[in-house]
């Protein structure tokens, strides 16, 4: 399969309650399709791809285009949880609760080969694709919760991407590799 050239239906599996993310500030000159799988890249929420260096978030819930826009002048809303992607093949049943990687916005791989960044964990094998736990607790293939700190504990923001959970402000907060962020503002 390709990256999405269009926006997408996506379907969560369950009905877990897990926290989306809104106002997450978008990379410049990127255009993420509703669907699309989006990843931190340098602080900022892009699509994803077969690179190196991002961490994964979740799906986006609309198009948002900053193609012609600066670092965070757009916004998106990301939800978190189980989706399914395209197979590129090399999934198999024996890849069930393995980490996945990601080739694209809408494609999966059983390998990093291309380079790209871990999707999740694999949950479960369709016929027409694969369904990955991406973002949120066990997401981008952490098997365990995000690490929970308040204002005074939480670590420097030194590596770009980086998720915990902020118990002092009941929520994600994200590092820039600067600075700490909550929905797109310094925290």
């Amino acid at each position: 399969m390709t990256a999405l050239a269009a926006p997408r239906s996506v379907r969560r599996m369950g009905d877990v309650a897990v926290s989306d993310l809104s106002n997450v500030p978008v990379k410049g000159g990127v255009k993420i399709y509703q669907g699309a799988a989006v990843v931190f890249q340098g602080g900022f929420a892009a699509p994803a791809s077969a690179i190196a260096n991002v961490v994964p978030i979740g799906i986006a819930l609309a198009t948002i285009d900053n193609t012609a826009g600066a670092d965070g002048d757009k916004k998106i809303e990301v939800r978190r949880g189980a989706f399914k992607f395209h197979n590129d093949g090399s999934i198999t049943q024996a890849q069930m609760g393995s980490v996945v990687f990601f080739l694209d916005d809408n494609t999966v791989a059983a390998t990093n080969g291309g380079g790209g960044p871990a999707a999740g964990t694999a949950l479960l094998l369709d016929s027409d694709g694969v369904w990955v736990q991406v973002g949120g607790a066990s997401g981008g293939g952490s098997s365990s919760d995000l690490p929970v700190y308040t204002d005074l504990t939480r670590p420097a923001p030194t590596t770009a991407g980086m998720l915990i959970f902020n118990s002092d402000d009941n929520d994600i907060n994200v590092a820039n590799g600067t600075n700490w962020y909550r929905d797109g503002v310094i925290t």
